[in-house]
């Protein structure tokens, strides 16, 4: 016995109605008599079961119960056709499936009788039930509370609900099995060969039993293999399926149109404003005559999204394949809808220990028409003012490296010294990958160094360099992924105490674990370690050195305290680092979050750690508001073996996690 276009059926999907179909009339039910619940007898997988629950009428309108129980048996039986496709779907293709309408056992109206309680139209408490033994027949009820109200505060029908049980009953019947599933090319065109893999190479369940999804997935491989190799109009035009009802078997012939072959031509740029066409074409991952692909298509569409200089970018060729035969170079062409050129930002932080800070930005993304983009960061502290800016030039000589300008003022009093300052700097920075960053610079430096009362001019020149990872997913919520960095900078310094040389060398790096689907527990935790490498601790000027404690270190410390002391308890800083932190982080209601956290670290005058102070740790904890720009965070930290130096707690209030 044979069965034509069985799968054509099955890829229409459980529940859905096919192109053309009329949908049946539906009419408005009266005013709900009966609450119901269901068992399913005889799925033969949890998989199917839960696409059953998702599918059929009689859960979806479960909440609204039934007017009697002839029209829950006629909503039953109406699901066996949805319950067959759901069937076909898992390769069951010849179950037989009845539908029955009982009471609920006396038993199980006692129990649910509660929930008739502010039942109304709405069926709020309606609970389902599985696996029941029951009896069918007779009739069971459950009297709801008297002048009730449902949740619109609407009066509910005193009257007794009746309770029943829709039960189907399924034998699935043999799992077929797919014995053979070919690929056939039709209406192809002149133009390179065209060859098709295998069906187990793309994963169709040959041998197997003959589940439509899993088929579906191998046709939609094919498909896109030729959709990446040159044949951009490739699209599928049906298959034909024949079952042997006897034998439990299947075989399916599968026709893919190939469409023209087709490579590369012109660029065609639509929409632009401010952005010169020849820097949106420096974009293209793809060479002029090579065979289209749509992953780079839409690799570009991304890239060029990534500039910030559009709202929207669509990258595509024609839709329509060209008319002649062969092989054609055809048009990309790009619809791009330009973003505001220029964005102006504010900020405030607060600390027991620097007190309160004001920050301000500019950022414009398209100076000159080929995304220059000047930044410009200001920041009004108790304890530092600093301006600086930075104008980056992209696509420099190649894709994905940047050339960059720096400058930077800066003027800041603290514990440890004072410093007036100034920074030019030039640099290329190159995207490697997805995420990976490296990127070079030179710099010179000129600093006025006041400590204990005494001046200290100081001219540095360096070379800094880095290497960067980045695979988390968000860039000041990150809730998944690892990020580190490695700095490595060598100065040579002119003061007038005389001149010196050192390396510095710096590793940050944060790790992030969700432990929820919904991302509401995440897990956080950091690490830092450096080093400066240099003959005598006194060749490094005091701003060069490292410092521990702070909103950006260890909380419950003050800014820079951790390590190395004078006789006035001021700090001096050392050659080398080390810090290591934890934080749990919960959303609790709505944006609203909680965090708790843990760290520690020590800063030394050797140049590898050697712990001459005791490391010291804190522990805090904090509240998150997660808001459309970024998590806004308060938290109070305790040192947990704190020094007489050292104060009681410390206070944060801050935009961005900690890390």
């Amino acid at each position: 016995m044979s069965l034509l276009g069985l799968m054509a059926l099955a890829a229409c999907g459980a529940g859905e109605e096919r192109a053309g179909d009329i949908p049946p009339a539906e009419f408005l039910e009266p005013a709900t008599g009966i609450a119901y619940e269901i068992e399913i007898v005889g799925a033969p997988n949890d998989a199917a079961e839960g696409l059953l629950e998702e599918t059929l009428l009689l859960y979806r309108r479960q909440d609204n119960g039934a007017p009697s129980r002839a029209i829950l048996k006629r909503r039953a039986e109406e699901d066996i056709g949805s319950a067959e496709k759901v069937l076909r779907s898992f390769g069951y293709y010849k179950p037989v499936i009845d539908v029955e309408v009982g009471e609920l056992p006396p038993e199980l109206a006692d129990e649910h009788a509660e929930a008739d309680e502010g039942i109304g139209a709405e069926g709020e408490g309606v609970r389902r039930t599985r696996g029941v033994d029951v009896g069918f027949g007779g009739t069971a009820t459950a009297e709801g509370a008297a002048g009730a109200e449902n949740a619109d505060g609407d009066p509910v029908d005193d009257a007794p609900r009746e309770r029943a049980l829709a039960r189907m009953i399924i034998d699935p019947g043999p799992a077929f099995t797919l014995i053979r599933h070919d690929f056939q090319l039709v209406d192809v065109p002149d133009g390179p060969p065209v060859t098709l893999p295998a069906a187990r190479e793309v994963g169709s369940p040959v041998g197997q039993p003959a589940a439509a999804a899993t088929i579906l997935e191998s046709e939609a491989r094919v498909l896109t293999a030729l959709l990446n190799q040159g044949r951009p109009w490739a699209k599928l035009e049906g298959r034909r399926a024949v079952a042997d009802m006897e034998a439990a078997t299947i075989e399916v012939e599968t026709r893919i149109a190939p469409g023209p072959y087709a490579e590369y031509g012109s660029i065609q740029v639509e929409g632009l404003e401010h952005v010169e066409p020849g820097h949106v074409q420096k974009y293209r991952v793809w060479k002029k005559g090579e065979a289209v692909d749509r992953r780079q298509l839409r690799e570009y569409q991304s890239e060029l999204m990534a500039t910030e200089l559009f709202d929207s970018v669509v990258v595509d060729v024609p839709r329509e394949a060209p008319a002649a035969s062969g092989s054609a170079a055809v048009p990309v062409t790009i619809q791009a809808a330009e973003a505001k050129r220029r964005t102006v930002t504010a900020g405030l932080r607060y600390d027991t220990d620097d007190g309160v800070s004001v920050r301000g930005g500019f950022k414009h993304r398209n100076l000159w028409g080929e995304g220059e983009r000047l930044t410009l960061d200001a920041n009004l502290g108790l304890v530092d003012q600093s301006v600086t800016a930075e104008l980056r030039k992209p696509q420099f000589l190649r894709r994905r490296q940047d050339l960059t300008f720096n400058a930077e003022a800066k003027h800041e009093e603290n514990d440890a010294y004072d410093e007036t300052s100034a920074l030019l700097g030039v640099g290329l920075e190159r995207e490697i990958g997805r995420y990976w960053t490296v990127g070079a610079s030179g710099v010179v430096e000129y600093s006025l160094l006041t400590q204990n009362g005494s001046d200290d001019d100081l001219f540095l020149y360096g070379v800094p360099a880095f290497v960067k990872y980045d695979g988390t997913d968000d860039l000041l919520n990150p809730t998944e992924g690892v990020r580190a960095t490695v700095y490595g900078t060598p100065y040579y310094a002119m003061r007038d105490r005389g001149d010196s040389q050192f390396f510095k060398a710096e590793t940050l790096a944060s790790g992030y674990i969700s432990f929820d689907d919904e991302k509401k527990y995440v897990l956080a935790v950091r690490g830092r370690v450096g080093s400066i490498f240099s003959e005598a601790y006194s060749d490094v000027p005091i701003n060069k050195r490292f410092y521990s404690g702070g909103g950006g270190s260890i909380r419950g410390y003050q800014s820079d305290i951790i390590g190395p002391l004078d006789s006035d308890n001021d700090p001096v800083g050392g050659r080398s680092v080390i810090e290591a932190g934890v934080e749990m982080r919960a959303m609790v209601w709505g944006p609203v979050g909680t965090a708790i956290f843990a760290e520690g670290g020590s800063v030394s005058r050797e140049v590898y750690p050697d712990f001459e102070d005791d490391p010291q740790f804190a522990a805090g904890f904090g509240v998150r508001y997660y808001s459309p720009v970024g998590p806004i965070r308060a938290d109070i930290a305790f040192p947990l073996n704190p020094r007489d130096v050292d104060d009681a707690f410390g206070f944060y209030f801050s935009i961005g996690q900690a890390y």
